[in-house]
């Protein structure tokens, strides 16, 4: 009963902060033998699918223009606080010139397209020099959001099974594809993820709360049972490079985590949100591209230093990214996030006046 008052108490926002806090750890130098980072990544875009859909089926179709006004303002959402990260990001680049940018492969790549790609996100997974590595995600959630219209009508033409099946069938032969295609690099090869949600929203998916807990039970059994069983720590979960059944195996695992993680998705996606929802989700995105360059100089601070000294160099880093985190999500993100809202407010009038 503790824990389900537990996970009822986890509202919208606190979840998107508590999976942004996963990917946080995944990339410490101390959690390096942590699998798991995709895990969370993945379950955001099950997130992203289920909002998107939602979105724009309920509200920017509302609009006269409704995919330029949808397009312009999930752009106006995440763009500023990325570019502020970013300048920060390549600031920190020029003044360590920390090979971790691929600052000694700069010379021998295209300038020009590593400038324009980091800027605009898009193509980002195609280069070898991201100042923000965790923006890998970034690019995939923009390409999602260009075509994700054009997926709610294909929905609802056919059926939104039909084309998920289409999606898992479509992931098998890019999967397959040799590496110099970059298949990775493309929203088709996470599509499954994104029409998952989906299908929670539009077929109205709501799992029952013994089947949520279920779910988060054998995820967790499965993390355990990864570290725990030494064949399979030592020959899978330790070994990136480990194959089950023609897959790498932590996709497969973490592909798992995140279907056994679903049942609490339809949920925690219907919960009212807490009153500092919009500042968690807030500092969910905040911190997801902030850790990375901030990361990079506890790593380079805590290099040949003892498990103590690194230890503590890694709570540092810890209480910097989580307090910075707060400042640029209260201040500067709300900022942009009210300038947002307005703008939409002066569209939502013009299409009234048309009317």
């Amino acid at each position: 009963m503790e824990f389900s008052k537990l996970l009822n108490a986890i509202s919208p926002g606190k979840f998107r902060l508590l999976l942004a806090f996963i990917v946080v750890v995944y990339h410490m130098h101390m959690a390096s033998f942590l699998g798991i980072g995709h895990y969370a990544v993945y379950v955001f875009f099950v997130l992203s699918g289920y909002w998107i859909f939602k979105m724009f089926n309920e509200k920017y179709s509302q609009y006269e223009d409704g995919y330029s006004v949808y397009l312009r303002s999930r752009l106006f959402r995440l763009m500023p606080v990325y570019w502020l990260v970013l300048f920060a990001a390549v600031v920190l680049f020029c003044l360590f010139k920390d090979p971790s940018y691929g600052y000694n492969s700069l010379m021998h790549l295209n300038i020009a397209e590593i400038a324009t790609k980091n800027f605009f996100v898009f193509g980002l997974n195609t280069i070898g020099i991201r100042y923000i590595g965790s923006a890998w995600s970034l690019d995939v959630e923009l390409q999602f959001y260009i075509v994700a219209p054009l997926l709610l009508l294909l929905a609802r033409k056919i059926n939104i099974i039909s084309v998920l099946v289409i999606s898992v069938a479509l992931w098998i032969i890019l999967y397959r594809l040799p590496e110099s295609f970059q298949a990775n690099g493309y929203f088709f090869f996470y599509l499954p993820y994104f029409l998952i949600g989906a299908a929670i929203y539009l077929l109205n998916i709501y799992c029952s709360e013994k089947t949520a807990i279920a779910g988060l039970v054998l995820a967790g059994a499965l993390v355990l049972a990864n570290y725990l069983v030494p064949f399979v720590r030592n020959n899978y979960m330790l070994n990136r490079d480990a194959v089950l059944f023609g897959f790498n195996y932590h996709e497969v695992l973490v592909s798992v985590l995140t279907c056994c993680t679903i049942p609490y998705v339809t949920r925690n996606v219907r919960l009212k949100p807490a009153k500092k929802d919009g500042l968690y989700s807030s500092m969910s995105y905040v911190i997801y591209l902030l850790h990375w360059p901030l990361n990079l100089i506890c790593l380079r601070l805590a290099k040949g230093k003892s498990y103590l000294a690194t230890g503590m160099y890694l709570l540092g880093y810890l209480i910097i990214c989580i307090a910075l985190t707060y400042v640029i999500s209260a201040f500067v993100d709300k900022y942009f996030e009210d300038k947002r809202r307005q703008w939409l407010l002066t569209r939502n009038a013009k299409l009234k006046l048309a009317v």
